[in-house]
């Protein structure tokens, strides 16, 4: 058997000049070399589109958390304006529409067709045009605050879902771990959550606030430095230094300081005053840290990515080599 598999290439090599031989034997060289190199490659190539496929979700999630904070703080302007709280400033109003129709024209280019994502996103833009079209009429203040709303939390699905999709929570290095649940679940939460207290407390405010919407603002009074506090407990175990670690203690400033103004507001505590420009700084203070945290945990998890990129490129060279 070994010889009649063997003979013959033995009679092929007698009859193959020495340069004809030599090529041939370096062929076979180079494609047993190729074969037992071919699982390290396909494995550095699924890590190149695994680090590419997070680092575009990463892109999503910031315009995302961006539009979020836009539609915001354009529910306070337009909810102060409708109550009487402030003089209607069409201006702001108009800037910042014109803003959220660019970030939603970019986000609805990058959903992919039928996915959960694109789901969430049509979602926010009817919201979004039904907000339009009864902003140039009567707009009861509570049914637009509402809208404004459903609007963020319509954008915070189609977070969830371009988080699930790019995998950054799929991790083994704590640091990571944390990072990618500030940008996925943390932080798009908290902004939510500061722009619902805010509507309630301008309601308020103003008097126009019922028993149930009063005991969600005393629940969101208290639950967010709550999640605020978890969020430090974190950075503290797992990024004890850096631009996250000073973005962060600037947060648990500035959210339990706007958690205080609500709990001393003129429904829960009359005698306190509280004004709706001092509510109005303190949200938009709020919103901008954590918006500011969203931005530096983005930027060190991408470092992370593209650290771990060079690794993976110097040792497949390695590999090569040897």
């Amino acid at each position: 058997m070994l010889d009649t598999l063997v003979t013959p290439i033995v009679n092929l090599m007698h009859r193959l000049s020495f340069r004809h031989k030599f090529i041939l034997a370096g062929g076979l060289m180079a494609l047993a070399m190729m074969v037992a190199l071919m699982p390290g490659l396909w494995q550095m190539l699924d890590e190149h589109r695994d680090i590419s496929r997070r680092n575009r979700g990463i892109s999503l999630i910031l315009e995302t958390t961006e539009a979020m904070a836009l539609v915001a703080e354009r529910r306070q302007i337009h909810l102060l304006a409708l109550r009487n709280l402030a003089t209607s400033d069409a201006a702001s109003l108009s800037a910042r529409s014109s803003d959220i129709e660019t970030r939603l024209a970019s986000l609805d280019r990058q959903a992919g067709a039928g996915s959960e994502a694109a789901r969430a996103l049509a979602d926010a833009k009817a919201l979004w045009s039904e907000i339009g079209n009864r902003s140039a009429g009567r707009y009861n203040p509570v049914k637009a605050s509402a809208d404004h709303g459903a609007m963020l939390f319509a954008l915070r699905r189609y977070l969830d879902a371009v988080a699930a999709a790019s995998g950054i929570a799929r991790d083994t290095d704590g640091a990571a771990i944390f990072l990618a649940g500030l940008l996925a679940r943390d932080l798009p939460g908290l902004i939510l959550g500061i722009s619902d207290a805010s509507s309630y407390g301008i309601l308020a405010i103003s008097g126009g606030i019922n028993d149930e919407d009063r005991q969600k603002l005393g629940y969101l009074a208290s639950h967010l430095p709550v999640v605020v506090d978890a969020i430090v407990t974190g950075q503290q175990h797992r990024m004890d230094s850096g631009v996250v670690a000073e973005m962060t203690e600037s947060l648990a400033s500035a959210v339990p300081g706007m958690a205080n103004l609500l709990l001393n507001n003129r429904v829960l505590h009359p005698e306190m005053g509280i004004t709706p420009e001092a509510l109005a700084q303190a949200r938009l203070a709020a919103t901008k840290t954590a918006s500011a945290l969203t931005t530096a945990a983005a930027t060190t998890l991408r470092t992370g990515l593209a650290q771990r990129q060079q690794e993976n490129s110097e040792r497949a060279y390695a590999d090569q080599r040897y």
